[in-house]
């Protein structure tokens, strides 16, 4: 996932809202209350601060106050367009949402500007399964796990979804077991409710 910094836009910013923004960086992992009052000061400041908007915007959707942080994510694009990582930090706002439609054309967005990463074809797939756009869904999430350096246990669970639901069961049991193979932090009971779903795949 891309982080709360990201994507660098060059503008001519007052000296007061800068000093209101760098300020907020220093604090954002010490102090995220206080950062978050800087950032505010900044665009109070400035309205058309990308940069101090951007952060902000990211920093509420990490924490999960999706309703409070898409408006700074939707007035940052509205600055520079060019902004995936505020597209797939949008995305994931009106994903938790239940926006389906709106999480589907901010993610499709960030992913033609930036195709090879693989956090948003996995976020991408995961809205088109909801969407019931099976198909595509699948297209994404093997994109997805080409494009991911390591192996991604999400990529595979979310796979197992599509597979199964098209009734590709065999499939369906061969991501599960990948996703087991590529999990460290699943519990004892997570493991064996997985293993007997795997069963059960195998005998339809």
């Amino acid at each position: 996932m891309p982080g709360v910094l990201g994507t660098v836009y060059a503008q001519e910013v007052p000296d007061n809202a800068k000093k209101l923004y760098e300020d907020a960086l220093d604090k954002i992992i010490s102090d995220p209350e206080k950062a978050k009052v800087s950032l505010e000061a900044a665009i109070k400041a400035f309205p058309q601060y990308f940069n101090a908007l951007a952060v902000l915007g990211k920093t509420l959707v990490v924490t999960g106050k999706y309703q409070e942080g898409y408006p700074y994510l939707l007035k940052a694009l509205d600055v520079n367009a060019k902004c995936s990582d505020c597209l797939y930090s949008l995305a994931i706002a009106f994903y938790k949402m239940d926006e389906l439609p709106a999480a589907n054309k901010a993610i499709s967005e960030a992913s033609k500007q930036q195709p090879q990463v693989s956090a948003i074809h996995l976020l991408y797939g995961i809205i088109l399964r909801l969407q019931k756009d099976l198909p595509n869904a699948e297209k994404q999430l093997l994109l997805a796990k080409t494009l991911a350096k390591t192996p991604n246990p999400e990529i595979h669970y979310q796979l197992s979804f599509v597979y199964n639901r098209q009734g590709r069961n065999d499939e369906a049991a061969n991501e599960l077991e990948a996703y087991l193979k590529h999990s460290e932090d699943l519990s004892k009971e997570e493991k064996e409710s997985t293993k007997k779903l795997i069963e059960r795949l195998r005998k339809k």
